[in-house]
């Protein structure tokens, strides 16, 4: 049996970016996260049996709480560690997404997909 188990809609403000004025004023980023485990126990109570939630939120915050100037620098940072995090894990997906992107025009938000 395969699960998936996911965290969707993570938002952050962070003052990250390529310019300078993203790095003084910030922008609101959001992420989802989702990881595959297999030869989960249904009839188990023992989160050391499937993947703590609350551990999955901490790798994401930490990785969008640091500087970075692209968006592909933290995804790339969370899908590492989750790796070497949860060994139950074999694969990983992250969407990291910059909303209001400085591109000149008007654009909900800027995302990246990145799979493990």
């Amino acid at each position: 049996m395969k699960t998936e188990i996911s965290l969707t809609g993570l938002e952050f403000l962070v003052k990250s970016g390529l310019y300078k004025e993203e790095q003084l004023i910030g922008n609101r980023f959001e992420v989802d996260v989702f990881v595959s485990i297999k030869d989960i126990k249904g009839d188990s109570e023992k989160l050391e049996h499937t993947v703590d939630y609350e551990r999955l939120y901490a790798v994401v915050k930490k990785h969008m709480t640091e500087p970075f100037k692209l968006i592909e620098t933290p995804g790339l940072k969370i899908l590492a560690e989750l790796k070497y995090t949860f060994p139950k894990v074999w694969h990983s997906k992250v969407v990291v997404r910059k909303y209001h992107p400085p591109i000149g025009g008007v654009s909900n938000f800027a995302q990246i997909v990145l799979e493990d």
